[in-house]
């Protein structure tokens, strides 16, 4: 083989492992935006799902809230229509005591 021939081989090699280096190191750099790119996704996933999770348990806290304000409400309430029945029974009484007392009553003299 001549020493051109051999030359000639060897700038060629090196031109091919050249450019697989080249490839390479592209590949390389991509490969870190990649990585870069996913980790700012995880963090803004993360960062969402712990946003996420705080409003649901400030929900459920404030539906806790209302459904404790609603018991009570409906148990004003049914004091309020205990009350109701006591006073409608008290002036359905006074009414038959009246009607009673206009059936028993003397006659008035006109």
């Amino acid at each position: 083989m001549s020493k051109a021939f051999i030359a000639k081989i060897l700038q060629q090699a090196t031109e091919v492992t050249g450019a697989a280096a080249n490839r390479a190191t592209n590949d390389l750099k991509t490969a870190e935006q990649n990585v870069v790119r996913f980790k700012e996704a995880y963090e803004r996933t993360s960062e969402n799902l712990t946003n996420a999770n705080s409003t649901i348990v400030e929900q459920n806290s404030k539906m806790k809230k209302m459904a404790e304000d609603a018991n009570g409400i409906v148990g004003k309430y049914k004091d309020l229509y205990a009350k109701y029945d006591e006073l409608v029974d008290k002036w359905n009484k006074q009414q038959t005591d009246l009607a009673k007392a206009a059936t028993n009553a003397p006659p008035t003299k006109k």
